[in-house]
């Protein structure tokens, strides 16, 4: 959880007074490569000696992984002119500001915890990390009990997914796999760090065997075998 309205800021100091020139717009159509953000910031003094700032935002409507973004980008201007021991310093901050990106088919917005989507297609955990990769997500980390209970009640949404006892799970993104033992997320936090540690009752159970991390309906975490298939929840931070 926790990624994403992204802001960007830029601070420039200016020493020194940069050239300013009329039309600020370039002439011929710029080719941005998908991450790229080109910010510039000028200023110049008018004929009453006022400082005046202008700032350009070039971006591309697509972000590296070719989801849209939802909406528009926003620049906010902060111009100040500092004196100091005789010296004219003018600050200039930049501030912008991006928009959530669109989630990929499917992925349900839950408000303040990010976007998920539960694949109800069996499948073994590092099939099932790849798949969340592929549409810009990831493996679901739980991060607090508020969390865990969306992802119950997504679950409960699914009362029959498969016909034996792999239905009372969903894949997540926690494992073992680099040390027997020690549990870490996709993204190598401790799990004892991530606010979220509810092993079910004697669990973790499956030794060297259980390198893969389960939730049940109950909110409960097990261990498994990661070649075995269970459902998947996928996670894309705001």
């Amino acid at each position: 959880m926790s990624y994403i309205a992204m802001v960007l800021k830029a601070t420039c100091l200016l020493l020194c007074v940069m050239a300013f020139t009329e039309g600020t717009t370039p002439k011929k159509c710029d080719i941005l490569q998908p991450s790229d953000l080109k910010l510039s910031v000028t200023s110049r003094r008018n004929q009453t000696g006022h400082w005046i700032a202008q700032a350009m935002l070039k971006h591309k409507g697509q972000d590296v992984t070719g989801m849209q973004n939802e909406g528009l980008w926003s620049l906010d201007m902060d111009h100040t002119t500092v004196t100091c021991e005789g010296g004219e310093t003018v600050v200039i901050v930049a501030t912008v500001t991006a928009p959530p990106r669109k989630p990929s088919p499917n992925y349900e917005l839950i408000p303040g915890l990010g976007y998920y989507k539960l694949h109800t297609e069996a499948k073994p955990w590092h099939d099932a990390r790849q798949i969340c990769a592929q549409e810009g997500a990831h493996l679901a980390i739980i991060n607090s009990e508020e969390e865990a209970e969306e992802l119950k009640a997504i679950l409960a949404r699914h009362p029959k997914i498969l016909s034996d006892w792999r239905n009372e799970y969903a894949y997540i993104g926690m494992s073992d796999i680099r040390s027997e033992g020690d549990w870490i997320t996709i993204f190598g936090q401790p799990l004892n760090t991530t606010g979220y540690m509810k092993w079910a009752p004697n669990q973790p159970d499956q030794g060297r065997e259980g390198n893969c991390g389960l939730m049940q309906r109950t909110g409960g975490l097990h261990d498994v075998p990661c070649a075995l298939a269970f459902p998947t929840f996928c996670e894309r931070e705001l």
